[in-house]
Parts: structure tokens; sequence; C-alpha cells
């Protein structure tokens, strides 16, 4: 099953941006106990990082065309892909 993606790298990229900020403050509120309880900041917490995971997934589908969808999951050290912030790999429009 080869994964079809609708959306182009650029949109990926700062999907993946906005989805590792708000993963970072919601450890900020996680940590701190700010406006919320711990218990709403962990679901915030875990909704954001398995938005991050879907997100960087779909951009290295989006990356290698003929790639199938688990292959992101079977590369070594596939979650250090999540903490990459790509400044330098700005798209080309």
């Amino acid at each position: 099953m080869r994964a079809q993606t609708k959306t182009s790298t650029p949109e990926l990229l700062h999907s993946k941006r906005v989805s590792q900020f708000w993963l970072i403050f919601s450890i900020i509120g996680l940590i701190s106990g700010w406006l919320y309880s711990s218990a709403i900041w962990l679901a915030i917490f875990l909704t954001c990082l398995l938005w991050l995971v879907s997100v960087s997934g779909l951009l290295w589908l989006a990356r290698n065309p003929g790639a199938h969808a688990l292959d992101f999951y079977r590369t070594p050290y596939w979650w250090l892909k999540l903490l990459d912030f790509e400044f330098k790999k700005e798209p080309k429009a």
C-alpha cells in the first residue's frame, strides 16, 4: 500500500513546525502546571506528540515518493527526526 499525500512539502514542513511549537508549549505547561491541571496538559502533550509523529511521517513520504508508509518507522532513529526543526531546509517555492 502506497500512501497518497495530497499536501505539498512546504505545507507539511509548516505543520511540523507548528506541532513542534505546541509540543514544547505543552511540555512547559505540564511541568509548571500553569492554567490547567496536569491531566489536561498530559492529554494535550500526547495529542501534539501523535500529531508530530504523523506529520513527520507524511513529510518523509512526500520526500520519498516510492517508499512504503511503514518504511519511515523502519529507519534507524526515526524518532530523532521529530526533533529536527529543519531551519536550513527551506522549501523552494
